[in-house]
């Protein structure tokens, strides 16, 4: 009479390839982009380049995904757009940016002390599958120290009391 062959028991995975299984189900969720293309630009203003700032583009229908467009405007008033996506461990950012009609916001260099400083784009942006070019020519004079103090900003000391 035979005996049957032992099963042989399952090999325990290892802690390495564990990890190695773990980081790669985590690289896929930060490339979980949808197609990125080239956006670049100027701001003016006055016939002049802004110096410095930013732009956040946001989807005319509004956008689920919480990926956020935008670009920061150097001193010669060029910019180049970038799409961040958070994850559980802060943002993943890209060059450009997805396919889409977008509105934009201008927002001046500051100490970011007060709010208020943004300035509305007219119109409506169409950003294609390829390259894109987009120069924003803001009207009307630039907001001088408006807005209000933020309210997170440090609250005003309190006199002591004796």
């Amino acid at each position: 009479m035979r005996h049957p062959k032992p099963r042989r028991r399952p090999r325990p995975v290892g802690a390495p390839a564990l990890l190695a299984l773990l980081a790669l189900a985590g690289c896929r969720a930060e490339i979980a982009f949808p197609d990125l293309h080239p956006l670049e630009g100027r701001v003016t203003r006055d016939g002049r380049p802004v110096k410095g700032g930013g732009i956040i583009f946001l989807r005319d229908a509004g956008d689920p995904t919480g990926m956020v467009v935008n670009a920061s405007v150097n001193d010669d008033g060029t910019f180049v757009g970038e799409s961040s996506l958070p994850t559980g461990r802060g943002a993943v950012i890209r060059p450009g940016v997805p396919a889409g009609r977008y509105r934009a916001i201008y927002h001046p260099l500051s100490d970011g002390s007060v709010t208020g400083l943004d300035t509305k784009v007219e119109g409506v942006f169409e950003f294609v599958a390829g390259p894109n070019r987009l120069d924003i020519v803001l009207k009307g004079a630039a907001p001088k120290g408006a807005g209000e103090a933020r309210d997170d900003a440090n609250p005003p000391a309190r006199p002591a009391t004796p």
